[in-house]
């Protein structure tokens, strides 16, 4: 709730559990074939991920929150020589994205951000009792 908060009012948190992102090759390279082959080959780099806008339920409320983007700058494939030979044979492939460090992952939402070139220097949830670890350093996105 207090994530949503923070972005609502303009910030980026970090996500309090969100630390790997499981996803599934659909067979092939796909339209994208230049980001697909930059993640199957390459060491590991940073990962956006949009949803659409989605509903929270807070005490069987609903609420509705506009669209919401998860960025890490540092995340490699788990296993990617064998996630890049099925993919690269046609094969529908499951493959889990981890973090290349202990964070977790960014978050923000596009429209909500003060600024369009503000950095994501992630806020603090100030909330009593509960101890977070910010990055040290802010990322521009």
């Amino acid at each position: 709730m207090r994530c949503a908060r923070l972005m609502l009012d303009g910030h980026c948190v970090m996500s309090p559990n969100l630390t790997s992102f499981d996803l599934t090759f659909r067979g092939g390279l796909g339209g994208n074939e230049a980001g697909i082959k930059d993640l199957l080959d390459g060491p590991g780099g940073a990962i956006a991920i949009t949803t659409e806008p989605w509903t929270l339920t807070i005490d069987g409320q609903a609420v509705d929150l506009p669209a919401t983007r998860m960025w890490h700058p540092r995340m490699r494939l788990e296993d990617r020589a064998s996630v890049a030979a099925s993919v690269r044979a046609g094969r529908e492939t499951d493959a889990r994205l981890t973090p290349m460090d202990d964070t977790t992952f960014r978050m923000f939402m596009p429209e909500r951000l003060r600024h369009p070139e503000q950095q994501l220097a992630p806020a603090a949830w100030d909330l009593v009792g509960i101890e977070q670890t910010l990055p040290q350093t802010g990322v521009a996105g």
